[in-house]
C-alpha cells in the first residue's frame, strides 16, 4: 500500500514539474533555434547578398500558405507542407538550400508570426 501511494505521489509530482518546466524549455529551445538560424542566414548573406531576404520572404509566404491549406482541410502536416513549398519557391529563385536551413527559417517565421498581434477587424 505504501509503495502504491509513493508511486502515485511521484507520478503527480513529475506531472506537475513537467507542466511547470516544459513550456520554459520549449521557449528556450525555440529561441536557440531562432538565434542559430539567424546566424547561419547572416553567414550566407555575406557570401550571397540578397539571400537572407529571399529565404525570409519565402519562409513567411510558405507558413501562411500552409496555415491556409490547413484551415481549408487540404493538408494535415503544416510544417511539411511549408518546407516543401519553400523549397520549391527557392528552387525557382535558383537557390538549392539544405532542408535544415529551410526548416529553421520556417520555424523562425512561425515564431515571428506568433509574436505579431492579430489585426483588429
Amino acid at each position: 500500500m505504501y509503495e502504491n501511494a509513493m508511486k502515485e505521489f511521484m507520478s503527480v509530482a513529475l506531472q506537475a514539474l513537467l507542466v511547470i518546466f516544459l513550456p520554459l524549455i520549449v521557449i528556450y529551445v525555440v529561441k536557440l533555434l531562432k538565434a542559430w538560424t539567424e546566424t547561419k542566414l547572416a553567414e550566407l548573406e555575406e557570401r550571397w547578398p540578397g539571400f537572407y531576404s529571399k529565404v525570409e520572404y519565402v519562409a513567411e509566404i510558405a507558413v501562411k500558405a500552409a496555415e491556409q491549406a490547413n484551415v481549408a482541410g487540404l493538408i494535415e502536416d503544416r510544417k511539411e507542407y511549408a518546407i516543401e513549398t519553400a523549397e520549391k519557391w527557392l528552387k525557382g529563385y535558383g537557390l538549392e538550400i539544405d532542408l535544415d536551413v529551410i526548416d529553421a527559417a520556417i520555424e523562425a517565421a512561425v515564431h515571428d508570426m506568433k509574436q505579431k498581434p492579430e489585426p483588429a477587424e
